[in-house]
């Protein structure tokens, strides 16, 4: 399996993780990876390769309406691996448009560069209260700029993660000053590859070197536990600090969004 592969499938396993949260709708086969739970609705893979156009279609329309029309925009990721090539065409034809590109990153731990310093005040802690993820859930809603209505929807997905103090799923928190400034998240796969996922800084604290230094504590954490390859998707504005760590672009994922 090449790097590309491999941090596409830890996209697809990550947030199939939440398919057993409770009121969570999703499809999980062979031939279509998709999730609605909370705020999100998502596609994270098709293989309709041996498909006809009409079934494509009936098929996209049956998952539109699974979609929560209270969550977020419907996103449709297009990754490597996704057939076939001419989708974004049919999904243009449902309302779908361009929204991102990601770039698949990935890191091994011999080139990991560690910085020797931290900014002044900062404090990188794990998230195992209710408290604690108050803060993370601020710090995710204002540095993604996601919509407010969406924080105790988020707060109740990510409650049993942060109180049940498990290993495979971990949160972290980024302080400065003893203020919420940075999140993120690690998923990590039968104990080997870790996906870093939800990273974000609060826009109040940035400019001030925390999301590096946290980003530093975590991949340097999750190497000590024995990481074999840290995995993320990364936009073109966060792509220069994954770079700057150690991390290699890999191939890309279109994302398209649905319009209202």
């Amino acid at each position: 399996m090449t790097v590309i592969n491999k941090i596409e499938q830890h996209l697809i396993q990550h947030w199939m993780y939440f398919k057993r949260t409770e009121h969570s709708t999703y499809i999980d086969n062979n031939v279509i990876k998709y999730l609605s739970v909370g705020p999100y609705n998502r596609v994270m893979f098709v293989d309709w390769s041996n498909t006809d156009r009409l079934d494509i279609e009936e098929q996209m329309d049956n998952i539109i309406k699974l979609s929560n029309p209270e969550g977020e925009p419907f996103l449709w990721i297009v990754g490597p691996s996704t057939q076939p090539a001419e989708l974004k065409d049919l999904l243009h034809t449902r309302g779908f448009q361009h929204n991102q590109r990601w770039t698949g990153m990935a890191l091994s731990p011999e080139d990991f560069k560690m910085a020797s310093g931290h900014p002044e005040g900062f404090e990188f802690i794990k998230v195992e209260t209710e408290e604690d993820l108050r803060k993370w859930v601020e710090v995710y809603i204002e540095g993604y700029q996601r919509p407010s209505e969406s924080a105790e929807q988020v707060f109740h997905l990510f409650q049993p993660i942060a109180t049940s103090k498990q290993n495979e799923y971990q949160l972290y928190l980024g302080l400065d000053q003893g203020e919420p400034a940075v999140c993120g998240a690690v998923y990590i796969e039968d104990g080997m590859i870790a996906g870093l996922y939800c990273i974000a800084t609060h826009p109040m604290r940035r400019g001030k070197g925390l999301a590096t230094s946290f980003l530093q504590n975590l991949v340097d954490l999750v190497i000590k536990q024995g990481a074999s390859l840290c995995v993320l998707h990364a936009t073109e504005a966060g792509k220069f600090l994954y770079e700057k760590i150690g991390f290699t672009s890999y191939g890309h994922f279109e994302v398209y969004k649905k319009m209202n």
